[in-house]
């Protein structure tokens, strides 16, 4: 879940599973607990910064998973993990209405690697980071975790460069991810090994990480600004 600015209106994303073939973004009222389906609309090719995109998702095979808002005034860019048709970061102009945000695509970043990503948070310069969970339809993935084995890694991407690697993250169940309010961390939580790790950006320093003591999942800093 992500909460637009203003705190009333919060977007959810349900994947699929059993009885729902395709997923949703829903918009759900923090004052009246109602929620209902957000569509979005996708009639319009992909921006500039994102010439690489080969087009819109296919929203009768959409499957979102993570997501992250970055505000702005008047609303903002919500950034989307896709696991339907393809594995990608799907890219939205949020624009701020009174009753509820309305949602335009404006690209996509196709995930590197055979990635099937999992989670995603916004960078202050314009780009975001991306966690790669797994490689997409490995039926060993869950082993591989529950062995301790790397599954995937943190990836950062940026307007004209796209995507890169950060050093050091080879983890086991890369999963949520956030970044500090500046932008000089980067928060992940390696699901299979039970750790939160935090890389700092643009340099080259070995990650710092904690023992969570359970299997951590998502992962959001507080109204304050704490991770």
């Amino acid at each position: 879940m992500a909460r637009a600015s203003g705190g009333r209106w919060i977007i959810a994303t349900s994947m699929t599973g059993p009885g729902a073939p395709v997923g949703r973004l829903y918009l759900i009222d923090a004052r009246t607990h109602a929620f209902a389906p957000l569509s979005p609309d996708v009639s319009h090719p992909a921006e500039h910064m994102f010439s690489d995109c080969p087009g819109p998702p296919d929203l009768t095979r959409f499957a979102p998973h993570g997501l992250g808002l970055r505000t702005q005034s008047g609303g903002g860019v919500l950034y989307v993990v896709n696991h339907g048709g393809r594995e990608a970061i799907e890219v939205f102009r949020l624009t701020s209405r009174r009753e509820g945000p309305r949602l335009r695509w404006i690209g996509c970043a196709l995930l590197p690697d055979h990635g099937s990503g999992n989670g995603v948070a916004p960078l202050p310069h314009g780009g975001f980071v991306a966690t790669k969970f797994e490689d997409a339809g490995d039926p060993k993935a869950f082993a591989k975790m529950a062995a301790g084995e790397v599954t995937g890694a943190v990836y950062e991407w940026a307007p004209r460069r796209g995507w890169r690697k950060l050093p050091m993250s080879d983890l086991s169940g890369a999963n949520g991810v956030e970044v500090s309010r500046r932008g000089r961390y980067v928060l992940v939580n390696a699901w299979a090994e039970g750790k939160v790790v935090r890389f700092r950006l643009g340099r080259a320093e070995a990650p710092k990480a904690v023992n969570a003591g359970f299997l951590p999942d998502n992962l959001r800093a507080a109204p304050g600004g704490q991770v």
